[in-house]
């Protein structure tokens, strides 16, 4: 390498390293403003202060940020989630959309809410860093990106399903299908190695599984339970029958309280995990077969506020001040929330105005890019859109209106009005 390669090859480092620490800092920016990172009330699983296997929560995120927690505390999971999402963009613009700049992405993330996830306490947010980095594997057979994106797919129990979804397009739409094929089967495999190597070692742990859609069947079809105990009486849920009907009847209308409101932890209980997910498969069976009608409903009224109506789905880290002090009774007071800018109540306002913007945006992109777009951007087009589809059909099935788990996938609508943007320049230069 001679001199002036060597002086390009430090630049384009010095630049590759400044617009990471620019993504990095917008992605840590709505911490920063609210005064402590924002947290949920599954946040202390994800936190680092404890390794969570053999808990119903997956352990990898919390075990990349135990070494940070003597350091920066509750701040390790946020700083992870951003720094990695910011080096896994950067490589990926680099790579797949190189005519853009900094401020084009900055701003497509802030359009996307992207900082409410990155910022939080929570794994949601690499079903996006998954995404990225699994292209960037196909097309460049890195290794580094590879086993970033067999993190992500162990950072939560659905992402290898969506991920996978993803990873079929990807592989169709790959000018090597062939290396695709090798190169992401490689992800799968090693992912799937660490998946059942935590299960095996926490092999009595409890798991959700079955218990989420369980739980949401029963809450959305009132008949459901009466016909499944006319069906099997003899099964727990049926035993415990009044108590499972006094939680479904409290006045509150979520979709997983049979699941909170039970002793689900509890393996000598009638209602537990064990006895939700032996359940869950009869129960979609019926639900299908007897109520399909009302499943429909019911699931497009779930869609209809994910898409529309939610607002970011975990409006629990701005309650007031009862709320923190409830939580501090119960958790580590590092991982503390506190009060700060996002208490506003006018917030969802703003959060849906920005995605209704970016809804629109993302639906001009795709008609741009199928027509004018060059295959690599049709890959990321179709690749995101399959991406986003997968994740709010998989979470709806099993989940119903949890909201956080699709909302954080809508930045993969930014990088398709990014890929229409790039396609635009590249277009007009050529």
């Amino acid at each position: 390498m001679d001199l002036t390669s060597q002086r390009t090859f430090s630049k384009e480092r010095l630049r590759f390293g400044r617009d990471v620490m620019i993504l990095a800092f917008t992605f840590l920016s709505f911490a920063i403003a609210n005064g402590f990172p924002l947290y949920y009330s599954d946040s202390s699983g994800y936190d680092g202060h404890v390794i969570a296997l053999g808990t119903i929560r997956a352990w990898t995120l919390s075990a990349l940020a135990r070494p940070l927690w003597p350091l920066i505390g509750p701040w390790a999971t946020p700083l992870i989630n951003s720094i990695v999402l910011a080096i896994v963009l950067v490589r990926f613009q680099r790579s797949f959309l190189s005519n853009i700049g900094m401020l084009s992405t900055s701003l497509i993330v802030f359009l996307s809410g992207a900082p409410f996830y990155t910022s939080s306490i929570m794994a949601d947010i690499w079903i996006v860093t998954g995404l990225l980095a699994l292209t960037i594997a196909a097309k460049d057979g890195s290794i580094l990106f590879g086993l970033i994106a067999v993190v992500a797919i162990t950072m939560h129990g659905g992402h290898i399903y969506v991920l996978s979804v993803a990873a079929v397009v990807l592989i169709v739409l790959s000018a090597d299908r062939a290396r695709a094929l090798t190169r992401l089967a490689a992800v799968m495999i090693v992912a799937l190695c660490v998946i059942g190597s935590a299960r095996l070692v926490a092999s009595k742990a409890q798991h959700l599984n079955w218990a989420l859609p369980t739980a949401r069947l029963l809450n959305d079809i009132p008949d459901l339970l009466p016909a499944y105990c006319a069906r099997w009486p003899g099964d727990n849920l049926c035993v415990a029958r009044r108590d499972v009907e006094a939680i479904l009847n409290n006045g509150k209308d979520s979709d997983d309280k049979v699941i909170w409101n039970s002793p689900v932890f509890d393996r000598n209980a009638l209602i537990n995990f064990t006895s939700l997910n032996h359940a869950g498969p009869r129960l979609l069976f019926l639900a299908v077969t007897q109520f399909p009608s009302t499943l429909a409903v019911k699931t497009y009224l779930d869609l209809k506020y994910v898409v529309l109506d939610g607002c970011l789905g975990f409006s629990g880290w701005w309650k007031p001040v009862s709320f923190i002090a409830e939580i501090q009774a119960r958790e580590p007071p590092m991982t503390l929330a506190k009060s700060g800018f996002f208490t506003r109540p006018d917030i969802c306002k703003v959060v849906r105005a920005s995605r209704y913007v970016l809804y629109g945006v993302a639906g001009f992109s795709l008609v741009y890019i199928l027509v004018c777009g060059t295959p690599t951007h049709r890959l990321v087009t179709l690749t995101s859109i399959a991406a986003v589809v997968a994740n709010l059909i998989f979470y709806i099935t099993l989940g119903g209106a949890v909201g956080r788990h699709h909302f954080c996938a809508v930045l993969l609508l930014g990088i398709m009005a990014l890929a229409a943007w790039d396609t635009f320049l590249q277009n007009r230069r050529s």
